[in-house]
């Protein structure tokens, strides 16, 4: 049996397994959200000066939406998705989905978008990047190369100051092109360079099952936008390029 038969096989059996695992992530994440909504009550009357504990409850529910956003998402690549596409601000969902992983990566991965180190009061529209997006799929682009940077940090000798995921944004005429560059290591294998977006294609060593740069390309696709992945002076780049209309 030949690569591309296997490939096909196992995509065919991810479809057929998707809904039942979505199902399964969905179960507990229901009473997740109902026993949050009852502590929320519980501890905002106890404490609601305290801005810690607001802000703490408000990043657990966020947290929660986006994992309830990511499993509907899955759902809809699987079933081709629906195109309720919208006029948003790229800059915006980027500032908004490093928000979510930045406790996770910060002490491995200092992230800088046009050149300025990001912080978390970083103001989400500082700057306008105009796109016709579907914004949850778009995030979810955005978490999947975020992460697949932080995994490469892991995965570095580099001393923390000497690190830089560098996230540029520019505008060319109707288009939007956003890079994501990491000097973790020396680079994309060679190996894998070429077929990096095809599904079970992995750079962790020690976990993954190479489906998330694969999701990022049809989500990009379903967008009739375009990705590509290419090293340069020994740094990974990732580059997307969004129509504006």
């Amino acid at each position: 049996m030949d690569k591309r038969t296997t490939r096909q096989i196992k995509l065919e059996s991810i479809g057929t397994l998707v809904p039942s695992i979505t199902h399964e992530i969905n179960t507990p994440l229901t009473y997740m959200k109902n026993n949050l909504e009852l502590l929320e009550l519980d501890l905002l009357d106890a404490f609601r000066s305290n801005e810690s504990i607001q802000e703490s409850i408000e990043n657990l529910k966020d947290g929660i939406n986006r994992i309830s956003n990511i499993v509907e998402a899955t759902n809809e690549i699987v079933k081709k998705g629906s195109n309720d596409k919208r006029m948003c601000n790229i800059y915006k969902t980027l500032i908004h989905s490093i928000r979510l992983i930045h406790n996770h990566t910060k002490f491995q991965m200092p992230i800088f978008i046009n050149e300025e180190l990001f912080v978390p009061d970083f103001k989400a529209n500082r700057y306008i990047y105009k796109a016709n997006v579907i914004k949850d799929e778009l995030e979810q682009v955005w978490i999947i190369l975020l992460n697949n940077a932080y995994d490469e940090f892991l995965k570095s000798n580099k001393n923390f100051e000497d690190r830089a995921l560098s996230i540029n944004l520019s505008q060319e005429n109707d288009k939007t092109v956003i890079t994501f560059k990491d000097n973790a290591n020396y680079g994309i294998e060679e190996s894998i360079l070429d077929n990096i977006f095809e599904p079970f294609v992995s750079t962790k060593d020690y976990s993954g099952i190479g489906l998330g740069l694969n999701i990022a390309k049809k989500i990009i696709k379903k967008h009739k936008g375009k990705i590509k992945a290419y090293n340069e002076n020994n740094q990974a780049v990732f580059e997307i390029i969004l129509k504006t209309n």
